[in-house]
């Protein structure tokens, strides 16, 4: 059982404009929960794009993927539904790619620390979430809540969750205090979906780095989308 002061006793009153961070935390801990219930199941179509943009932000370039994943045994098998680079078909470049490599190169790996989430269980020791606040996103009242995530005794991510007035989380905004050599900037979107059981699952994550490559500062953008969850 909690014990409420009167000043959480008045924002238990007035809960929609001032929602507890006890509150705030069995949210959080819920959704843990369903989120740790959605890493049984897997995403059967899963796409991917990344973008080099210049230094106004306009894309300079681009590759897209589309893929269709069979599950076997815990194993993945991808095969490439589309591709594209800068307007051109690479479907066929892109299966012989997957073809080539067995069980198929994916997009990109993240190194350890870079694949931590608002709600994965392996990032919740030493977590720090603040009571939430309102604010209009988009048209709409959402809560904001402020989060940091830490791995290895070492703070590694600091964030933002937005849900919706009843607490779904709907997507999180965060970038990492620690980087690898060479990346001055880091940040990353991570949207939510539900699954076939009321899991918490990712829909997509999106990813911006900032970098220097040979002395020449390269800016990029990548996005994962995840579907078909089952």
């Amino acid at each position: 059982m909690r014990h409420f002061g009167v000043t959480a006793l008045l924002c238990l009153l007035v809960s929609g404009l001032c929602p507890p961070a006890a509150r705030a935390d069995e949210a959080w801990d819920r959704a843990v929960s369903d989120y740790a219930r959605g890493l049984s199941l897997q995403a059967r179509r899963v796409s991917w794009r990344i973008e080099e943009l210049d230094g106004d932000g306009a894309v300079s370039s681009w590759e897209e993927v589309d893929t269709r994943v069979d599950w076997s045994g815990g194993t993945a098998r991808s095969t490439v539904v589309s591709a594209s680079k800068n307007g051109e078909d690479v479907t066929e470049t892109w299966r012989k790619r997957l073809e080539k490599s067995g069980s198929g190169d994916g997009p990109p790996a993240w190194g350890e620390g870079f694949s931590a989430t608002p709600f994965d269980p392996g990032f919740q020791e030493g977590r720090i979430v603040s009571a939430p606040y309102q604010a209009v996103d988009v048209g709409a009242t959402r809560l904001f809540t402020p989060y940091e995530l830490s791995g290895d005794g070492k703070t590694r991510v600091k964030g933002l969750l937005v849900a919706d007035e009843s607490g779904q989380p709907l997507y999180a905004r965060q970038t990492w205090v620690q980087l690898p050599m060479a990346v001055s900037g880091m940040e990353a979107i991570i949207r939510y979906a539900r699954g076939p059981g009321g899991e918490l699952v990712i829909a997509s994550l999106e990813y911006r780095a900032d970098a220097s490559i040979l002395f020449v500062r390269k800016r990029f953008r990548f996005v994962m989308r995840f579907g078909d969850w089952a």
